[in-house]
């Protein structure tokens, strides 16, 4: 769900609970974006046979994916089996973006764990892309335009997001969809008849739902609950990228030791200066 910073009730004055009501309002047309898109598509709302899915509502106690604690946002089905969960994020707070990287990315964990492997990570990214601009599909970081601000050769630095941070959440899901600021048909949404929807974001939703599921190494997902598969991992000593050769920077890190995946090159990294 979108979660944006300051809908932390516990540190707001008084006069910013209108703040809170706005924000709400806007997440839901993010989500109302995105099931207008998923009907056009020809999945069905709470169907239980065929292509359809769940939108469950705000105040639905029983999360609809068992074994699970965070209420899903859009849940794609074929009959029961789920298949694929859009995630509506959007964040406005560069400092404390590390945050919400780490709640959404431990939702899609909790998913991966209970539903298996195979169930594909939507991330439909508000607010991230320069204003004007078209929204766009992203499987990895080095997908997104290239940073005029920084010799373009990195990539763009989502609005909102710590560099960093905002490339760690592309690479840690399937596939993202990622919007600009103030996109229009946003707040078009909430006025959207039967039938009525936004054709570029159908097709990216489209799109999405044929990507194919990134693989992990087996410390990830390789569990007996969670489906087989034959996961790839690189165990590498030395923090510098320059020593890592063709194994990307996006990693976790455990004392000395780093586990990354492996990706493409990244010149933007290996080529530059340590």
């Amino acid at each position: 769900m979108c979660h944006c910073p300051c809908r932390s009730r516990t540190t707001m004055r008084s006069g910013e609970f209108a703040s809170v009501a706005n924000q709400d309002r806007t997440g839901n047309s993010y989500e109302q974006l995105l099931e207008a898109s998923v009907q056009q598509l020809g999945y069905e709302r709470n169907g239980t046979t065929g292509r359809c899915y769940l939108h469950p509502s705000k105040g639905q106690k029983l999360v609809v994916i068992p074994d699970t604690y965070i209420q899903p946002d859009i849940v794609i089905r074929s009959g029961k089996r789920v298949t694929s969960v859009l995630y509506v994020t959007h964040w406005s707070e560069t400092r404390s973006s590390k945050k919400k990287f780490w709640r959404t990315w431990e939702e899609a964990a909790q998913q991966k764990l209970v539903v298996g492997s195979q169930m594909r990570t939507v991330n439909c990214i508000f607010e991230a892309l320069p204003a004007g601009t078209r929204p766009r599909i992203c499987v990895r970081a080095t997908d997104l335009p290239r940073d005029r601000l920084r010799n373009g050769r990195p990539p763009l630095q989502l609005n909102g997001w710590d560099p960093g941070i905002g490339w760690a959440m592309i690479e840690a899901f399937d596939v993202s969809i990622i919007f600009p600021v103030g996109y229009e048909p946003v707040h078009a949404a909430k006025d959207f008849g039967e039938s009525e929807h936004d054709p570029v974001t159908t097709e990216l939703v489209r799109r999405a739902l044929t990507k194919r599921v990134k693989r992990y190494h087996d410390s990830m997902w390789d569990l007996p609950w969670a489906g087989s598969g034959r996961w790839r991992w690189t165990v590498r000593r030395s923090l510098g990228l320059r020593q890592a050769g063709t194994v990307s920077g996006f990693c976790m890190s455990t004392c000395s030791t780093v586990f990354y995946r492996e990706l493409p090159d990244l010149p933007w990294h290996l080529s530059g200066s340590s």
